[in-house]
């Protein structure tokens, strides 16, 4: 049979874990608030770079198959001969 405990004995372990508990959640609140515009700043640049690698992807495409570039300029716009 397990020993009773009396109630000094459960009412600090209670306390204890209760604190504890307390404790965790706001320091997971803190790191959540902390962490959340670093996340969004990370996933905005991620985006970004996968759009401009989307655009070299397609102009490098087009210039293999020797079509001009949008926004690039042809001989005659160039001065050229």
């Amino acid at each position: 049979m397990m020993p009773e405990l009396q109630d000094t004995q459960s009412s600090w372990l209670i306390k204890f874990s209760c604190s504890t508990l307390v404790l965790s959640l706001a320091y997971g609140a803190k790191l959540y608030s902390y962490q959340k515009p670093q996340a969004e700043e990370k996933k905005w640049l991620d985006e970004l770079k996968r759009t401009e690698m989307a655009q070299w992807s397609r102009a490098l495409a087009a210039l293999a198959e020797g079509q001009e570039v949008d926004g690039s300029y042809s001989q005659d716009q160039r001065g050229g001969s």
